[in-house]
């Protein structure tokens, strides 16, 4: 972990000396309570409860930002701050599972925040090319209009699905929870880090989905959409840190391969199994094909590009390893 700012126990064990900076803090402005994460020893990667009031607790100004200016955002300093040692979350050396957790749990909830933003964009552009009017019609009558509103449903009922079906793997990993047992937090903590991985597809997805859907906000809207008395130039820039905070887009996308790499590696996922049962699948015949119900061919496409993906990611582990 690169954490630079340090934790120092004093001799009788009662309290730790704090020192460092953290930069963007969200809420910082009014929060009360900090979570901090230190090196204990210059090395173990621990998480400390810092209340604003504490000697040598200071906050730097509010900064400017391109977008969410209703958000504090403010850099939190933290010079010889002495924290009881009783403050200290978890234990020493735990601070990377409770940090990777906050992030895992982030991620999925930035992606159910795209959803609401979406759907409030579509509605915005919708409500405005059915008033608009250009060459005597409204300009959604206009089949250019219309693939873009429809683009932008596709896309955000795409993100919907996939926020809700995490939220059911969520729910069903933590009903195994004991909530009598007194190591539950770690209990919950582990069922959430369980999908990680869908974590970080649901902060990618749905951060660029949200930038797609505003981008075509603005430019349904015209001119007008550049204008800040409209919402939807709001929406643009309040977009856009989406696909930063939480770990930006490109971490997570090197996240998502690593993870699964190590998972099937570990024997935690059957990515190899799989890869082979369909390797020998591949060498019979492929029978033709007919679709008659409801989304059968789209079954059928969406169950063909997990073949096309299990083919690709475990030629990929038998070539590149960890590399």
């Amino acid at each position: 972990m690169g954490a630079k700012t340090t934790a120092t126990l004093s001799e009788d064990g009662t309290y730790y000396t704090i020192n460092g900076s953290k930069q963007f803090i969200t809420n910082a402005g009014f929060a009360d309570i900090f979570i901090v994460y230190a090196k204990v020893n210059g090395k173990d990667f621990s998480t400390f409860i810092v209340e604003r009031t504490m000697e040598g607790v200071s906050i730097a100004p509010e900064e400017k930002k391109m977008g969410i200016k209703g958000s504090s955002t403010c850099p939190l300093i933290l010079e010889d701050v002495k924290v009881p040692a009783e403050n200290l979350l978890w234990e020493v050396g735990k601070g990377h599972l409770i940090a990777f957790n906050i992030l895992n749990i982030g991620r999925f909830k930035l992606a159910a925040g795209c959803v609401g933003a979406s759907k409030d964009t579509i509605a915005l552009a919708a409500e405005y090319s059915n008033e608009r009017t250009q060459f005597g019609k409204t300009i959604s009558s206009f089949p250019l209009i219309g693939k873009k509103l429809a683009e932008m449903n596709t896309k955000t009922f795409v993100l919907e699905s996939m926020v809700y079906r995490t939220a059911g793997l969520f729910d069903v990993g933590l009903e195994e929870v004991d909530h009598s047992s007194e190591n539950v937090g770690y209990q919950s903590a582990k069922a959430i880090a369980e999908y990680q991985l869908e974590c970080s597809i649901n902060k990618v997805f749905g951060s660029e989905t949200l930038d797609f859907v505003v981008d075509e906000g603005v430019q349904i809207h015209g001119g007008y959409g550049f204008i800040q008395e409209y919402r939807v130039e709001r929406n643009y820039r309040d977009s856009r840190i989406n696909r930063i905070f939480e770990g930006t887009n490109e971490i997570n996308r090197l996240l998502i391969p690593g993870t699964l790499i190590k998972r099937a590696m570990k024997g935690e996922l059957p990515l190899m199994q799989k890869a082979m049962a369909l390797q020998a699948e591949l060498m019979e015949p492929m029978p033709s094909q007919t679709f008659e119900g409801v989304l059968d061919q789209e079954t059928h496409l969406l169950a063909m590009s997990k073949k096309i993906f299990l083919m690709a990611g475990a030629q990929a582990v038998q070539k590149y390893q960890m590399k």
